[in-house]
């Protein structure tokens, strides 16, 4: 079977949690940030809460969630251990109707996991052990799968790794010779600033078709003051540049090499939602949305609905995805406002 879309990217098993404003003050923890963690800190970390849900997770695995509850035919591929962790992991992705592609196991490194603290302001204090996930290899990579589908989505945190940046390498050439589209999304600013030599050629290669990112994400890339700068810059490339802007909704930059300028651009509201639950998978269902449309050969302005819609379906829910059907909360109303055309 040909996929619409191949997602790859760090295969982490979330430990949600719900706690007090105190809780994360009084643990000395960043509220809202993410920390990455050794295995011994991790188990630490986990023992100071008693009332664990677990879900399968990690950003370009969330993505590919909310583009399976959409309707689209989708596959994971992402390094496990060979531990209960992983096993739920993988069952849990099949579970929600997306292919697990990397069946080899690590056999000594235990799967990643992020202990997600969530205050009753929906805000998200993360611990992540990468354990396993960053050993994803060239080995790992399933060209096949690759090579037949419409798109490959590739999740920027990759690059950390040097067995999973050189992956990200042979992504890159099995996808090109394919005819693949690729799309990249960019993960984090200080992933962008840690890896922006790879970022500048990845991004900015002729065969990258997509980029996504926040409004962090894009100005670190771009290393500009404001996004209207960084939008601007991201008209010099191929591309085009998805943006979202959180409560503002979300644009778009279609570049022009050669004429070094914009040749596109789109814009489009948040969807209003009832009550914020948990903040974090927005992004990620977002792009599910705007991928899903993107690969159905919607217009770009009704593919940066559809991503709207998912988001705003999603944090209305615990947990990074989503706890009704996509297609049925986001086909409902979109297709009707369809009519950019």
């Amino acid at each position: 079977m040909a996929y619409d879309v191949v997602c790859i990217g760090n295969a982490i098993v979330d430990l949600i949690s719900g706690v007090g404003e105190d809780f994360v003050a009084n643990n000395g923890l960043d509220k809202g940030g993410m920390m990455l963690v050794d295995a011994a800190e991790s188990a630490r970390r986990r023992s100071l809460v008693s009332d664990v849900a677990m879900a399968p997770g990690g950003s370009a695995a969330n993505t590919a969630a909310c583009l399976a509850s959409l309707g689209s035919r989708v596959a994971f591929v992402g390094k496990v251990g060979n531990d209960a962790l992983g096993a739920f992991f993988r069952d849990g992705m099949r579970e929600i109707g997306v292919d697990f592609l990397c069946e080899v196991d690590h056999e000594e490194v235990a799967t990643a996991n992020c202990l997600a603290l969530v205050t009753p302001d929906g805000e998200r204090t993360m611990s992540t052990f990468l354990g396993a996930c960053t050993h994803l290899s060239v080995a790992d990579i399933p060209e096949k799968a690759i090579a037949e589908a419409k798109l490959v989505f590739i999740e920027g945190y990759l690059l950390d790794s040097p067995h999973s940046a050189a992956a990200v390498e042979e992504i890159f050439d099995i996808a090109i010779s394919g005819g693949t589209t690729i799309a990249i999304t960019l993960s984090d600013s200080r992933c962008v600033e840690r890896n922006r030599t790879v970022f500048d050629r990845l991004t900015g290669h002729w065969e990258c078709g997509v980029v996504i990112a926040n409004e962090k994400e894009i100005r670190a890339l771009h290393e500009a003051e404001n996004t209207s700068d960084a939008l601007e810059k991201a008209g010099m490339f191929q591309a085009l540049t998805v943006v979202t802007l959180g409560s503002k909704g979300a644009t778009s930059v279609k570049g022009d090499p050669t004429g070094r300028k914009p040749t596109e651009t789109e814009k489009v509201a948040a969807e209003p939602v009832d009550e914020i639950v948990d903040l974090v998978g927005a992004g990620d269902a977002f792009a599910a949305g705007f991928l899903h449309g993107y690969v159905d050969g919607e217009y770009t302005r009704d593919a940066l609905a559809i991503g709207a819609k998912c988001a705003s379906v999603v944090i209305q829910g615990q947990g990074a995805r989503p706890s009704v059907k996509l297609s049925d909360a986001v086909y409902g109303k979109v297709n009707k406002e369809l009519a950019y055309a």
